[in-house]
């Protein structure tokens, strides 16, 4: 299994330098320090090429500095996880093909053996044999039978075709820009940002972005120039003309008539993630999700040689400390604690700002990105299990109450929909005044959309919504958040933050098994007596302490971020917008705007302090990332 970066270069009109791009390959290096291998076609010939850190048993391979022009070039930087060995090196080649792929395919040794029937004789113990072989065979219907996550490039020496593809939720990124027959990709933007100036911005992924809150959900990025392969996508790239296909589709799993058993589906989720030769341990909140991820790997593996790692704040009503501990009194672990601080925001939101390359919601990152940095430099630990995805497919949602109420309402169940009213209520701990308040601003603000009450933008925009494929709104905004809202922004931040210190980030709750499940079930499976998440909360029963089982909160890894915005981060703030006053941030925002935006948040006027968070991380990805012919 190999964990990395990969990129590429496909040209029909322009000749590649073949040392510019190698510059560029060098961006990604975080991704891989294990080894790295570059394959290129010029018109010598096709050749496997060595860089400066690729291992020494193919010292025999001539480097890529001492080649010039090419017409295509593919290469990897591996992070070693399976078959540490040099069986693992990629470019990997089998017959017409050539592959650079990153990701883990967790059900590899399943489909080896299925392979293996039908007549295919393995090399390696990789899971990267087992990808390429998989393909060979079954061509794009083996995306199909993949369980884990990837971004990968196909290259066919004999019809010149290039394939890109990514998993089906969008774990693994894969980034692409296009421009008169020349196609660069990448696991990072950064890559493409050496090679080409971006220059652009993209009015209606800005407009989202400061509205919303939401990236990541279509194929657009802030980069007019860069897109991204969507998750369940496989793009066809022949000669400068990209095709894109869909093999997987969130749309269809209401249809699903998988009936297996939730608890024995994360179990086996678990079972297949745990397979590495090297150390794997937990990111651990206080919430139901890792919690229970770590109490099932308790279960089926121990907690020997185990690490947990946690963030906690000096802000009591913010801390998870006394969850955390809980849960690791009730499995006789000890778990390791960083301590995020307002002063971490100056000391690196710039690195934050390059790592992430898009803006980003909130601190929650930097929580994130600290506990990486702990694992990395204190530990053995080279894999860690996380809890994302759980929220979106299990209803761990507050907005999720109100979807399932008029789910009850439109199927004429007013008395289960009183009981639970009322259930809610209690477990909210509120007055039937506050209830009825809360659900129907709630209702109104998930079906309407909201006024711009600062006209912020100079031009109009169109809010871009996500489809309702199914009957019920319930599953409708499972639909939402899994495709459209918060995940794939958190699979982003998942991503670059484990990857920047050269770890590996798996996710359980992702398994595709485990998601059709999940919206196999009745709407009544998800809620019951005004308690959401109740499928986990039953699995947890057996593994997880009470306090922990029974929260009423949700948090995961939060931060002070309202406080520090108010005091902390007053200094900076001030020197941002003062900034944009004189100089503008898009023609398309009115500064006037923004400015009356924030001189009424800082007289307490309004309290958006999230709204203030974007503008202030827009402008700083601005300046980080936009070349400054970027008209102000």
């Amino acid at each position: 299994m190999n964990l990395c970066g990969i990129n590429g270069v496909v040209s029909i009109s322009d000749t590649i330098c073949a040392k510019n791009f190698y510059k560029a390959h060098l961006k990604t290096a975080h991704r891989g320090p294990d080894d790295e291998g570059i394959f290129a076609i010029s018109n010598d010939g096709s050749f496997m090429l060595k860089g400066d850190d690729t291992v020494s048993e193919l010292n025999h391979l001539g480097h890529i500095r001492d080649i010039n022009e090419c017409e295509l070039v593919l290469s990897h930087r591996r992070l070693s996880i399976i078959d540490l060995t040099v069986a693992g090196h990629q470019p990997f080649c089998m017959g017409k093909y050539v592959v650079v792929y990153n990701g883990e395919i967790y059900n590899y040794l399943e489909l080896k053996v299925e392979l293996e029937k039908l007549g295919v004789v393995f090399n390696t113990l990789t899971d990267t044999e087992v990808f390429v072989a998989a393909y060979v065979m079954w061509g794009s219907g083996a995306f199909k039978k993949f369980n884990g996550m990837w971004a990968a490039a196909i290259y066919d020496i004999e019809s010149k075709k290039t394939v890109l593809t990514r998993d089906q939720f969008g774990i693994k990124p894969l980034y692409y820009s296009t421009e008169n027959g020349t196609v660069h990709f990448s696991s990072e933007i950064k890559f493409i940002a050496e090679l080409k100036e971006l220059t652009e911005v993209d009015d209606q992924a800005v407009y989202q972005y400061l509205r919303y809150s939401e990236t990541d959900y279509s194929e657009h990025t802030m980069f007019k120039q860069v897109k991204q392969v969507l998750p369940g996508q496989y793009i066809e790239i022949f000669n400068g003309d990209l095709n894109k296909f869909t093999f997987w589709d969130s749309r269809e799993l209401s249809v699903s008539a998988n009936k297996s058993n939730v608890e024995e589906l994360l179990k086996s989720s678990i079972d297949i993630r745990l397979r590495s030769d090297v150390q794997i341990g937990s990111l651990l909140s206080g919430g139901i999700d890792s919690s229970l991820i770590v109490g099932l790997i308790n279960e089926s593996h121990g907690l020997n040689n185990f690490n947990s790692y946690s963030a906690v704040f000096k802000e009591e009503e913010f801390s998870e400390k006394k969850y955390i501990d809980k849960t690791a009194d009730l499995l006789k672990f000890t778990p390791n604690f960083v301590y995020p601080k307002a002063d971490d925001l100056s000391k690196y939101i710039e690195e934050l700002i390059y790592i992430q390359e898009l803006p980003f919601r909130s601190l929650s990152v930097l929580s994130q990105y600290l506990i990486y940095k702990e694992v990395a430099q204190t530990g053995d630990v080279k894999v860690l299990l996380n809890g994302q995805g759980a929220d979106e497919i299990f209803s761990g949602y507050t907005e999720h109450y109100y979807t399932y109420f008029l789910d009850l309402l439109n199927r004429l169940k007013f008395i289960k929909l009183f009981h639970e009213f009322r259930a809610f209520k209690r477990y909210k701990n509120l007055s039937w005044k506050a209830a009825v308040s809360v659900s129907v601003k709630s209702i109104l603000s998930l079906s309407f959309q909201r006024k711009d009450k600062y006209k912020l933008f100079n031009k109009s925009f169109k809010r871009d919504k996500p489809p309702k494929p199914f009957r019920s709104k319930l599953k409708n905004n499972f639909y939402k958040n899994l495709n459209f809202s918060a995940l794939r922004e958190y699979l982003r931040y998942e991503d670059k933050n484990s990857m920047h210190f050269s770890l590996e980030s798996r996710l359980p709750f992702l398994d595709f098994r485990l998601v059709k499940r999940a919206f196999a079930l009745n709407s009544d499976e998800y809620i019951q007596n005004g308690v959401t998440k109740i499928q986990l909360r039953d699995i947890g029963t057996k593994y997880l302490a009470d306090e922990v089982r029974n929260r009423k909160d949700k948090t995961g890894f939060t931060s002070p971020q309202e406080l520090w915005q108010k005091n902390e981060m007053k200094t900076e703030l001030d020197a941002c917008f003062k900034d944009i006053e004189k100089n503008g941030l898009f023609d398309f925002i009115d500064t006037s705007a923004l400015i009356l935006l924030y001189q009424e948040y800082t007289v307490d006027k309004h309290n958006d302090w999230a709204v203030i968070w974007r503008v202030y991380c827009l402008y700083k990805w601005k300046l980080m990332w936009l070349k400054p012919t970027e008209k102000a």
